[in-house]
């Protein structure tokens, strides 16, 4: 009996012994595993600091570089007034005391640049509504006389945009915007008016027409224009917006879209070439047309200039849309760039003519000196 109680309290020990080393272990396990998660949830806490810190550094960037090119824009501008006003100068001191000449007709746009008529000074501000990033204001052109122009011309807005996403221009399948597209802006006639008398709401091309005397379709707009008051609404797409995808639902699923190839190591933006009829690209461009927001569509010719936090270089942004699941793009459209360039060749016409227009008057004023 005493072997067996002996053998007894020895198996208790033992059980007792047991219990506390797995009671031990557990703790030991647990206070592990609640090491781990701090530490994971430290690391996360890093990542998100770090995250927060490169995108304020891009933010701050970004607003930098807009700072400096809104005041070279403002110096150029200045370097152009400055430009004109030496050569009006040049003009008044150059003026024969009898008429000049008649000028050349392909001098005849300079003519507001260097005399705006007073009542166009004294135009009032437009009014100017914003819908989903776009700026909309009214025009009202009247013709007065036979010979008066509205001095524009235009295309239908809904082809230009099949033509942007690669499908037919008659495609009846697909949806597009009622809008007319301004092709161009003449020298002359009463839009050119217009915006020299409002230089706060010039209507330049590329901008779109969206109702003509409460007219809304593509149509009844063009035949709107053929009366001889028009009351114009006109939209103004933002010039960048962003796109924001995500991988991680499908990762097997493409974006959908191409793009060219970065030449060289300078190539600051991705120029868009293609939209696939699948991906993640496509798949957003139907959500923006199911609600008519056009103006949010990824279209042929864009350029991507930024990619999450990575931007000012091609072959980063491309390493980006490839490695990262969440996606954050910001898309120029293709007609910024085609009015950088429009702009850019006008102002070296008004330059040329107006340096000859200089040749020329000083040269009738030699003339009349030497009794020719």
């Amino acid at each position: 009996e005493e072997e067996a109680l002996e053998k007894a309290r020895a198996e208790e020990a033992a059980e007792e012994k047991r219990k506390q080393e797995e009671e031990a272990l557990a703790t030991a396990r647990a206070e592990q595993e609640e090491s781990a998660r701090m530490e994971q949830e430290r690391q996360r806490e890093e990542e998100e600091a770090l995250e927060k810190a490169r995108v304020k550094e891009a933010e701050m960037r970004r607003a930098k570089e807009a700072e400096e090119r809104a005041e070279r824009a403002k110096e150029e501008e200045r370097r152009i007034e400055e430009k004109r006003r030496e050569e009006k100068a040049r003009l008044e001191e150059a003026r024969p005391a009898t008429p000049p000449m008649q000028m050349a007709s392909t001098l005849k746009s300079l003519v507001p640049l260097v005399s705006r008529p007073v009542e166009l000074e004294a135009a009032q501000p437009v009014w100017k509504r914003t819908w989903d990033g776009c700026q909309l204001w009214e025009c009202v052109l009247e013709k007065r006389s036979e010979t008066d122009r509205f001095g524009f011309s235009h295309c239908s807005g809904k082809k230009e945009y099949f033509k942007a996403l690669g499908v037919s221009e008659n495609a009846t399948d697909v949806a597009g915007p009622e809008v007319l597209f301004i092709r161009k802006v003449g020298g002359e006639g009463l839009l050119f008016s217009w915006n020299e008398a409002h230089p706060d709401a010039v209507i330049q091309p590329g901008d779109r027409i969206s109702k003509v005397n409460g007219q809304t379709t593509v149509d009844s707009m063009a035949q709107e224009l053929r009366s001889s008051k028009v009351c114009i609404e006109v939209m103004r797409y933002p010039e960048e917006f962003e796109v924001s995808l995500s991988k991680k639902a499908d990762t097997n699923k493409k974006l959908g879209f191409k793009f060219e190839k970065p030449s060289n190591e300078k190539v600051r933006d991705l120029k868009i070439t293609e939209v696939s009829a699948e991906g993640h690209v496509p798949d957003r461009n139907e959500q923006m047309v199911a609600k008519q927001r056009f103006h949010c569509v990824v279209t042929l010719g864009m350029r991507i200039i930024r990619v999450n936090s990575v931007e000012g270089d091609a072959h980063l942004m491309k390493d980006e849309l490839k490695n990262a699941h969440d996606l954050t793009i910001r898309v120029r459209r293709a007609e910024v760039y085609a009015l950088q360039k429009a702009r850019m060749v006008k102002q070296a016409q008004i330059l040329a003519s107006l340096s000859n227009l200089s040749a020329t008057m000083r040269m009738g004023s030699s003339n009349q000196l030497l009794g020719v």
